[in-house]
This record gives C-alpha cells, structure tokens and sequence, in this order.
C-alpha cells in the first residue's frame, strides 16, 4: 500500500541559542516569522530546523515567555559540514 507524506524539502540549520540561562525546554517548536513550524529545540540550547530562509526571524514560545531572533546564514563553502549558526533570543 502506497502512502503520501507531505514532507518539509530543505537543507539542515542548526541555531544556537547564546543567552544560556533562558533556554527553552527540550523539543519547543520553532517557527519562522510566518508563524510555520520549521524546526524544534534540541539539548543544549541547539535549534534543529529545516527548510528556513536565508534570512528572517524564528519565534520561540513556551509557557508565559516568549522570544524572536533575527538570523542571516552565512555562505558556506562545502555543503558537507553541519552549520551552526549562533543567535540571541530577545524576549517580548
């Protein structure tokens, strides 16, 4: 039996949250400044998301707080490495 998944096409970013003491819980979903879903908070403050804009904003809200960073992904030479891009989450 054949079954359709919608699927999310992109490549992987990796953001890391610098402000280390206002972390959101493991697995807050992430979302872009449209308000889609595009990635989930991992250990250590990492952001895992996939299919983002060269350039925008990610939404994080969990319990009463809430936070936006602004992002640019910087150019990469070699699509084989993982990128990690370091972000600060301003709180709202």
């Amino acid at each position: 039996m054949l079954v359709d998944f919608a699927t999310t096409v992109g490549s992987v970013v990796f953001f890391e949250l610098t402000d280390t003491d206002n972390l959101p819980p493991l697995g807050t979903e992430v979302f872009d400044q449209n308000n889609q879903a595009i990635g989930v908070v991992a250990q250590g403050g990492k952001i895992y998301t996939r299919g983002v804009a060269k350039s925008g904003e990610l939404h994080i809200r969990w319990g009463d707080k809430q936070c936006r960073a602004e992002y640019t992904i910087p150019e990469q030479e070699s699509n084989d490495q993982m990128l990690i891009v370091p972000i600060r989450c301003r709180f709202e």
